[in-house]
This record gives structure tokens, C-alpha cells and sequence, in this order.
């Protein structure tokens, strides 16, 4: 099963889509330096029908699946193969394992803990056992550094914007060049200017502030980055 982000009323748009997200991350793997893996639980669920894990259940009835936790030497083992296939077409590419630091509270809060800690095994032994391999402790920085519920959203269970504000701040400090930090800044600006929606979309300076959008998504490709998407939505703008 495809993520819901891939979802479409047509059969063929929503095959047409995945199928054109495979080549996009085809192509971004072969040319990329850092490639930062999250992982998120060791619960999986598997069709009944068809013994196959999904990546999502698109809100299936529960008793269409069968819900198993993965051990850690197993998550550690079918990393490694992916890596090492990863590797094998880019040998320049390093990899940054993580942990989430989402809560997956519905698995209750034991199997949650269990879950995290397959997960923290599994990315100390890969990260012992390759030295292109490193570990970013996002998991840590919430529940040890941070560790105060004041930084989680009312659920509970994600971190609040102040907690992944911090965390990005660690994240950028350690892998991320001033050049790239600077770019990330310009980038975070168009987004945001993105996201306003104008009472009066006809006017002079409406269509101005459209234009210094396109002039900034212009430097933004001028420095040798994919913005392709922020074009699209620019597009989309009234």
C-alpha cells in the first residue's frame, strides 16, 4: 500500500504518482551525500490475505491485519541490505540514522517504550557495524534533554513546535555548513510567504509580492537546488 499523500480518486493518477515519486527518489539517492533515515516504531502490521507488511493502513478495519513486533536484529538486518544496495549505486552517500521521538501511544504505553527500544538497538549496532553510518539522538534531546511535557502538542504524543525548533537548531549545528543553514533560512521565507491566502487577490500589490516569491524561488534554483515544488505552489497561488 502507497502512503495516503499518493492517494487518488483514480486508480491510474495514483499509480501514475507513485510510480513517478520511485524515480524522483531514484534519482536523489544516486546523487546525494546525507541520507537521513527515521525510524518510527517496530510495530507492523500485515495483511491477512496477502502476509505483507504496509507502510500504511488507510484506516482499514484493525481485524484485516495481523500487528507483529520486529526484533531489533531483524530491523538491523533488513537495514543493513538496503543500505548496502544504497551504497552499491553511490558510494559517496553517508547515511544519518534517528530515532522519532513521536509517541505511538494507541500501541499503549509499554509497547511503545518496547518499540523504541528495538529501534535504538538496531541503529547503535548499524551504526557500530558501518563507519559511513552515524546516529543523530532527536529521540534523546525530547524525552532525556528536553523531557518536560510543556514540549509536547495537547496529544501527548508529538513534539511541540518549540521542541522541534530545538531539535532542528542541534540537527543543523552538527551536519548542516553556514552555506546550507543560510539556504535553509531562504527557503523557510518563501514557505512561509506561501502560506498567505490575500483578501484581495487582483490587486498591484498582491501580484508584487507574487513576484518577489518567484524572484527568491529564482535564486533559490540559481544555487543548484530542486525547487520544483515551491514553483508549483506559487502556481496554485491566486
Amino acid at each position: 500500500m502507497i502512503h495516503s499523500s499518493l492517494a487518488s480518486t483514480q486508480r491510474e493518477q495514483s499509480v501514475s504518482q507513485a510510480n513517478k515519486s520511485l524515480i524522483r527518489l531514484r534519482e536523489q539517492l544516486l546523487s546525494g551525500r546525507l541520507l537521513i533515515l527515521t525510524l518510527g516504531s517496530s510495530w507492523v502490521y500485515e495483511i491477512k490475505d496477502n502476509p505483507q507488511a504496509v507502510a500504511h493502513n488507510h484506516k482499514l478495519p484493525l481485524d484485516r491485519f495481523n500487528k507483529s513486533l520486529i526484533s531489533h536484529p531483524e530491523i538491523s538486518k533488513h537495514l543493513a541490505r538496503a543500505i548496502k544496495l544504497i551504497r552499491a549505486e553511490n558510494e559517496d552517500i553517508d547515511i544519518c540514522l534517528t530515532v522519532s521521538p513521536v509517541r505511538h501511544l494507541r500501541d499503549g504505553l509499554r509497547e511503545n517504550n518496547l518499540s523504541k527500544a528495538h529501534l535504538l538497538l538496531a541503529a547503535h549496532q548499524l551504526e557500530t557495524e558501518f563507519e559511513h553510518i552515524s546516529y543523530f539522538p532527536a529521540y534523546e534531546l525530547l524525552i532525556d534533554e528536553l523531557r518536560d511535557y510543556r514540549f509536547y502538542k495537547e496529544d501527548l504524543a508529538h513534539p511541540s513546535k518549540q521542541a522541534t525548533d530545538y531539535i532542528w537548531r542541534c540537527f543543523s549545528e552538527t551536519f548542516l555548513t553556514d552555506t546550507c543553514r543560510r539556504r535553509c533560512g531562504e527557503i523557510e521565507s518563501v514557505l512561509a510567504a506561501l502560506t498567505h491566502r490575500p483578501h484581495h487577490p487582483d490587486t498591484k500589490s498582491y501580484q508584487l509580492f507574487k513576484e518577489q516569491i518567484a524572484e527568491k524561488i529564482g535564486s533559490l534554483t540559481s544555487q543548484s537546488l530542486d525547487c520544483a515544488p515551491l514553483q508549483k505552489e506559487l502556481d496554485q497561488l491566486p
